[in-house]
């Protein structure tokens, strides 16, 4: 699926310019990266012109994307949009249907001809997920389990770009060369983050939940409800004088494909690489020893799967756990 990359810039009309011609091109019109990943800027794009090139009338079917294109015909504007051509509905539903209201979504499910709105679920899952999937079902029918997780995933993250926001050094580190506002500023910051964490985990267990209810599960769901069993987890037993290659190959064997491991042998340490967004931890073997270490490896890439495919690792977390020790988290 090609990406759509849409430039929007307010020109400036120089004195005695003609209009459309010889502009000075001032700051864009917004700077904020989060008003760019609003469907409404794409609704608003593509109510600029229609498919022949004149000013197209809005509806959830407009095209809201477009060859290269110059408005030499309208003063002070200029908008260049590349990509896939697709419908401003169908770009909500690629996107999760992110910054898009739990009341807009009920709009379009009682407009939309076979669909539904779902009541209320008894067990209190979230409903902005729940309502997203029943678009999402309406929107793309062609999808499997899998992959609907992962646009709701994305969604949240769009509307949550503070996911991406660890604060790196410890606040009480930070206090010693702070004002009191600046350290005020900072942990509310991190309390947001424990939010969060809380509320990411929450809507995952969520689609974990409900996805069957919308969407037929995919092979590799089927395959991987096979492997997992209450069964204990794999353990890495070094050997005398151990090779980091080894326990890196070994990992590698355990981890789930969506998350990738960078090992860094000058630092001694793993890189568990996120792609789903948030962090990506490094875990030093130097500090814990290869088992532990390989252990809380294989904890924090399954946990990312889980919170991004909803998939659970073929063996047990809680022993996984148990393996690992407390003080593999200090």
């Amino acid at each position: 699926m090609g990406a759509c990359l849409t430039v929007f810039c307010m020109f400036r009309q120089a004195p005695g310019s003609q209009p459309g011609r010889d502009s000075q091109c001032s700051r864009p019109m917004w700077t904020n990266a989060a008003f760019f990943s609003n469907p409404l800027f794409s609704a608003y794009m593509g109510q600029l012109r229609g498919g022949d090139g004149r000013v197209a009338r809005g509806g959830p079917n407009q095209i809201a994307d477009s060859t290269t294109e110059d408005y030499t015909d309208r003063p002070a504007v200029r908008a260049i949009a590349t990509g896939e051509r697709k419908t401003i509905l169908r770009e909500c539903a690629d996107r999760g249907f992110a910054f898009v209201s739990e009341e807009a979504c009920i709009s379009l499910l009682e407009d939309a001809e076979g669909a539904k709105v779902p009541k209320e679920d008894p067990k209190g899952y979230d409903r902005k997920v729940e309502l997203a999937m029943a678009c999402l079902k309406h929107v793309r029918k062609d999808i499997e389990d899998i992959d609907a997780m992962k646009i709701l995933n994305h969604g949240y993250l769009l509307e949550n770009p503070e996911c991406f926001g660890d604060v790196q050094i410890p606040s009480d580190v930070l206090a010693d060369f702070l004002t009191a506002p600046e350290a005020k500023l900072v942990k509310a910051h991190e309390l947001n983050l424990e939010k969060k964490v809380v509320e990411r985990k929450w809507k995952a267990t969520s689609r974990k939940e409900l996805v069957h209810k919308y969407f037929k599960k995919s092979a590799s769901s089927l395959e991987q409800e096979k492997k997992v069993k209450k069964t204990r987890p794999p353990k890495f037993f070094p050997a005398k004088n151990s090779k980091t290659k080894v326990a890196t190959a070994w990992l590698l064997k355990h981890m789930p494909p969506t998350v990738s491991l960078k090992e860094d042998d000058l630092n001694a340490r793993w890189y568990v690489i996120n792609h789903a967004g948030g962090k990506s931890p490094s875990i030093s073997w130097t500090r814990r020893g290869y088992a532990s270490a390989c252990s809380l490896v294989l904890h924090t890439a399954w946990t990312f799967e889980w919170e991004s495919n909803a998939l659970a690792p073929p063996f047990d977390m809680d022993e996984l756990l148990k393996d690992i020790g407390t003080d593999a988290w200090e």
